[in-house]
């Protein structure tokens, strides 16, 4: 697409990869496109793409609903931000503010890089690698997952690039269908470097069924110490397949602050309901059923979030107001 293109939608399309005629070397994407001002895409079908499904980098105000995703290497969806156009080098003349994505009511299937845990095989992949740009507005809402390594992912390593106002909400995850030896499923849920996230009412079942490259599994993690803001309430996290390379933790938290796991039914973990390095403070964990009950770290009163407004009930502390909604 030419860059800086708006308005443009793609809908009822099917797009075939055909994976097998192309050498690792050469793999392509079905939709691909740089500083993009709007773009939506639905009911659409992708197959078998050795690249990604949807690949934009640096674009701003994108729709993809009700489209389904079979059968691909790297990730079905990815946005990605760049410092400067990864083509030339050089800063883009002029670029769209990076804000306003909406995922919702798509179906993945077998997303897998085959690589034994490296970073790529997302469902849905939203990263800024800039220090001067971050993403905004992200929702990944009432999709469907189905043997996918690792389905909704935002990772911002970059100090400054975070994704900020980010919800999941009412996704369905599952792994393990296929078994070990043909798709890999390592992780739920992950945000790296994420301010004013809201997690809530996922239900993710066997996502973890092989011992990764460096490291664990789990329905959800979130790590990075620009990670703040966080609320995980009202999910379901299962393990019910009884392999030993199952998931370890419902919940795993590295090095994050302002954190509330609220009402989460987790059951199965291989190792714990919820777990943590560092010290993640304040973190309130509370009426998760199988997990730890009333855990609390940290000061309460820091603890009032802008845009998530619980009541504290796992101490005597009032400052956290009602919920708003």
């Amino acid at each position: 697409m030419p860059d800086l293109i708006e308005n443009i939608v793609f809908e009822d399309i099917t797009l075939d990869g055909n994976i097998a005629l192309y050498a690792p070397s050469n793999l392509i994407t079905g939709i691909f496109g740089s500083v993009t001002r709007s773009i939506t895409v639905k009911n659409c079908f992708f197959e078998g793409f050795g690249d990604c499904g949807i690949k934009l980098r640096d674009g701003a105000r994108v729709l993809v609903d009700g489209c389904s995703f079979y059968n691909i290497n790297t990730n079905a969806i990815e946005v990605r931000l760049y410092t400067n156009d990864p083509r030339t080098g050089l800063p883009y003349p002029v670029r769209p503010e990076n804000r306003d994505y909406r995922i919702v009511n798509n179906y993945f299937d077998k997303i897998d890089d085959g690589s034994g845990g490296a970073l790529e095989g997302c469902g849905v992949n939203v990263a800024s690698g800039s220090a001067l740009y971050y993403l905004e507005n992200v929702v990944v809402s009432n999709n469907t997952f189905s043997d996918v390594l690792r389905s909704i992912f935002t990772e911002n390593n970059v100090a400054g690039g975070e994704t900020r106002n980010f919800s999941v909400i009412g996704n369905t995850i599952s792994g393990n269908i296929r078994g070990a030896g043909v798709v890999e499923t390592k992780d739920g849920i992950g945000v790296v470097n994420g301010i004013d996230v809201t997690i809530m009412g996922n239900t993710i079942r066997n996502v973890g069924n092989f011992a990764p490259i460096g490291g664990f599994c789990a329905a959800v993690q979130v790590s990075g110490n620009a990670c703040r803001n966080i609320v995980i309430s009202g999910n379901t996290f299962t393990d019910d397949s009884g392999d030993p390379d199952r998931t370890d933790y419902g919940v795993f938290l590295n090095e994050t602050a302002r954190v509330i796991v609220r009402s989460n039914a987790i059951q199965g973990m291989s190792v714990s309901a919820v777990g943590w390095t560092g010290t993640p403070s304040p973190l309130i964990a509370d009426g998760n059923v199988g997990g730890r009950r009333r855990v609390f770290l940290g000061q309460p009163d820091t603890l009032c979030f802008s845009t998530h407004e619980y009541t504290c009930v796992c101490c005597s502390h009032s400052s956290l107001p009602q919920q708003s909604n």
